[in-house]
């Protein structure tokens, strides 16, 4: 132990120790695993800065100046990253952010623009390190990180020979002034330090290596002796930065002064109990119901008071841990930045990303399980959407591919837009394809039932791909299918609109929150159901002689037009009950847009949403449950598959 804390002490770390002992005291430590957390926390935080000023220093490729700042920006992060990296063990991050740190540090010295070579080499380090990040995180084996030190090192190409130096701390080098910090000082003065590792020998007494690139001549490091340096020369052809560890200087800094982290884990507890709080509530107000008919008047006044004053304190507690949880999504979007110039290397395209929104705030979770869905849409744009620079010359089209990424508010619903200039989607292509899936029939004219919808059914069907052989933007038929799936287990709904030769819009409609939101109770017989609000456009009441068939299918008048019904009790097989009238929700998009019809509506409540997480018990058509207070379950209704599984029927033209 002594020893570890002197290693500490000379590592500027204190209280922490490095390699070996370090990962037993960890194991010995429960504030480990809040560590972690941290990490995972602050690693987030430099990755994203590392994308921003790397996106930044593209614009530098090939010229004969930098911008320093942007570079001095990139080395923090980094330098962040490693030492945060090599305090929780993770080697793999800390050995590709050193070697980033050196091709940067390369460039500041330069003073000159990064290679193209340089800047796909770091962008790659910053994936690779995200890579390592997230396994670390989900507990799985890191990927191999030898071909991007290779890249890396490839870059820096530090000349002259390489030396190794070994330097025996003391009590009387310590009264010299003569410590690993000085020593890595005079390092400098001569060459470049590729790395430096403390060891622990015999007694607990610490050591460290330095690994030196110099063109000086021997002579001039030759007394270094007295000084407690002993010196070999290294015979390796290439730098070993990547076998040892940097002894760091920079503790990495603090989170700002009045911010607090919060593990996510924390705050689910906490929106947890407001939910449990909703629920009580409504058992308050479902016996303050029944209390109505035999208490006085007055008392039954004050009580339903009582009762409007904790329903408003708890929208506010609801609404302040909401908050808490808020993030903007310009989380995901510069995100995109960042992939768009890999794709545009890996397509040879030219593609601009025009932002906007990216302040818009939702729900952490929102943002964590929409970076995979968006990511594979605007990869599907890129490859599918976009066409080469030659091809949209030759239709009149700037060469620059436009991408647009929206995101604004609505009430309580989020809106997604992407948006492509590009060649829209081939309808022709699509059936032809749909026809040998057996997705459409083979008398099916494209030209009268594919319309914008029932081309993203389609390209939402498992499996489903124009393109035989995948490529690096886009794979074979999973992407769009993962997307449906996604939003749709969020409650939310995909739209699309595609015009030949002008390009493709795709519209998501979110809830800003999954845990607790605003729902329509609606009624068959006295089964009560739950609709979330953010699927409704409106509610209708309808008397039956209006409703009249059309290509089969059964309509009413709507909005100058017509709209089809679908009835919930035959999309649940329950017994047909005849009415002179009943109730319809509006849902849908665009040309999916159908009214669901019910016996009755009850009014709107705020539910606590529970998955069903048994695919045993799942149904199509029931996204979850809830509770109104009375200890009944209640089911909430996946407004989006009712509307596919509609659409799947025969088509109305």
């Amino acid at each position: 132990m002594q020893s570890c804390a002197t290693e500490a002490r000379f590592l500027r770390y204190p209280g922490r120790c490095r390699g070996n002992a370090f990962q037993q005291m960890s194991s010995e430590d429960n504030s480990f695993t809040e560590f972690l957390d941290d990490y995972f926390a602050e690693s987030e935080e430099h990755l994203g800065s590392l994308r921003r000023h790397l996106l930044v220093m593209e614009g530098f490729v090939n010229r004969n100046h930098i911008n320093p700042d942007v570079v001095d920006e990139l080395l923090r992060a980094l330098h962040s990253l490693k030492g945060l990296s090599a305090m929780a063990g993770i080697h793999e991050a800390e050995q590709v952010a050193h070697a980033m740190e050196d091709s940067l540090r390369d460039m500041k010295q330069t003073g000159k623009g990064p290679t193209e070579s340089a800047m796909e080499a770091l962008a790659s380090g910053t994936t690779v390190i995200e890579q390592v990040v997230a396994a670390r995180r989900e507990q799985r084996p890191p990927p191999e990180i030898t071909a991007i030190l290779s890249r890396l090192t490839a870059v820096v190409a530090p000349r002259g020979r390489f030396w190794r130096f070994q330097f025996s701390p003391s009590t009387e080098l310590s009264s010299r002034g003569i410590n690993v910090n000085s020593i890595r000082s005079r390092l400098l003065e001569i060459g470049r330090v590729l790395n430096a590792t403390p060891h622990i020998v015999e007694g607990g007494q610490v050591t460290f290596d330095f690994i030196v690139a110099s063109d000086a001549d021997e002579s001039r490091f030759s007394g270094w002796k007295l000084d407690g340096l002993t010196v070999t020369a290294h015979n390796s052809t290439a730098p070993v930065a990547m076998e040892v560890e940097e002894a760091h200087e920079i503790v990495p800094a603090a989170p700002l002064p009045g911010v607090v982290r919060v593990d996510m884990k924390r705050l689910d507890h906490l929106m947890t109990m407001v939910g449990d709080l909703v629920i009580t509530r409504g058992h308050v107000e479902e016996s303050l119901r029944r209390l109505e008919a035999i208490l006085p008047a007055s008392a039954w006044r004050e009580l339903q008071e009582a009762n409007i004053l904790l329903q408003r304190q708890l929208r506010d507690l609801r609404e302040g841990v909401m908050r808490v949880r808020m993030v903007p999504i310009g989380q995901i979007f510069e995100r995109m930045l960042f992939v768009i110039r890999s794709l545009e290397r890996e397509s040879h395209k030219d593609v601009r990303l025009e932002l906007t929104g990216h302040d818009t705030e939702v729900d952490k979770l929102l943002v964590e399980r929409m970076m995979d869905p968006l990511l594979h849409m605007v990869r599907n744009a890129v490859s599918h959407g976009l066409e080469p620079s030659a091809e949209r010359i030759a239709f009149g089209k700037p060469p620059e591919g436009h991408l647009r990424l929206r995101a604004s508010t609505e009430g309580e619903i989020l809106v997604i837009e992407l948006e492509d200039d590009g060649r829209g989607v081939d309808i022709e292509q699509v059936a032809k394809r749909a026809r040998s899936l057996g997705l459409m029939e083979p008398s099916e004219d494209p030209a009268i039932t594919m319309d914008s919808s029932r081309v993203l059914q389609i390209l939402c069907a498992p499996g489903f791909s124009t393109r035989e052989e995948a490529d690096l933007g886009a794979g074979r038929g999973v992407g769009m299918t993962v997307v449906k799936a996604t939003i749709s287990g969020l409650g939310g709904t995909l739209a699309m609109d595609t015009r030949p030769g002008k390009g493709t819009r795709f519209i998501i409609r979110l809830p800003l929150t999954l845990a607790i939101m605003q729902a329509l109770i609606i009624y068959l017989d006295d089964q009560p159901f739950a609709v979330p609000r953010s699927a409704i456009h409106e509610v209708l009441r309808v008397e039956t002689h209006t409703v009249t068939m059309q290509e089969n299918n059964e309509v009413i008048p709507y909005r100058g037009g017509v709209l089809p019904i679908v009835y919930l009790r035959r999309f649940f097989r329950m017994q047909e009950k005849p009415s002179n009238s009943f109730h319809v929700f509006v849902a849908g998009s665009d040309s999916t847009t159908v009214g669901i019809a019910v016996d009755r509506i009850a009014g709107q409540r705020e539910i606590v949403v529970r998955s069903i997480e048994d695919s045993l018990i799942r149904v199509p058509g029931i996204a979850g449950v809830t509770e109104l207070g009375d200890g009944r379950p209640v089911l909430i209704l996946d407004v989006a598959a009712i509307v596919d599984a509609d659409r799947a029927q025969p088509l109305r033209t």
